[in-house]
This record gives structure tokens, sequence and C-alpha cells, in this order.
């Protein structure tokens, strides 16, 4: 029998060239891969964050943000399952950071309130 749903979702176009390119040279190149509000579902674009450790360099870090387990939770040195607004929030109050007030986007607080799960 087959399933209606499956583990991944195909596109339909290819990822558009240059910037599929870059991105697969810098993912490549990375020692550090943090990932943010995504499912890591949609392949090619779901691989990329660990292209560092199996393609080049098994030092390189994967961190997953996302409400969600993904499939790659297991290949992460850090897996934060929480709102990535709230993540960041925390960050930059850690690093003594703060949303600046001009942004175009209401105010993390403001966010927080109207949000429901």
């Amino acid at each position: 029998s087959s399933s209606s749903s499956s583990s991944s979702q195909d596109w339909e176009d290819m990822l558009p060239e240059p910037d599929f390119s870059r991105a697969n040279y810098h993912s490549e190149k990375s020692m550090l891969s943090i990932t943010l509000g995504t499912s890591l579902q949609i392949k090619p674009a779901c691989e990329m964050p660990t292209y560092g450790r199996r393609k080049n360099n098994k030092n390189a870090k994967l961190v997953v943000v996302n409400l969600q387990k993904t499939p790659y939770d297991s290949e992460a040195c850090l897996v934060i399952h929480a709102r990535v607004d709230n993540v960041m929030k925390g960050l930059l109050g850690e690093l003594g950071m703060k949303v600046d007030p001009s942004d175009p986007l209401p105010p993390l607080e403001k966010q927080e309130k109207r949000e429901t799960l």
C-alpha cells in the first residue's frame, strides 16, 4: 500500500543558479551551520547544513532550532525545540543586544502574545 505522505518534498524547479552553486560551496566550507525554523525536509536544501562535516571536516557542527523534531536532529551537536523568535531573543539578550525598535516587524514581545499553537 502507498502512503499519502512522504518524508521529503520535491520542488518542481531546481534551485536557481548561481545561488545553488554558491550555497553548495559555502556549505561544504562551513565549520558551523545553524538552521532556524525549518523542518529540513525539502531536498537538496535540507542536506546542505551537513555538507561541512560530511564532505570536508569531521569537526564541523550543526545546530537545529525548530519546534518539531527534524531528520537531522541526531546529527546536530545542539538541538533546541522552541520558537525561533524566543531563541533569538534570548541569544540577543545574552549578547547584550536589543531588537531595533525601528525594525519594520513588531517587537518580539508583541509577536509572542499574538502567537498561538
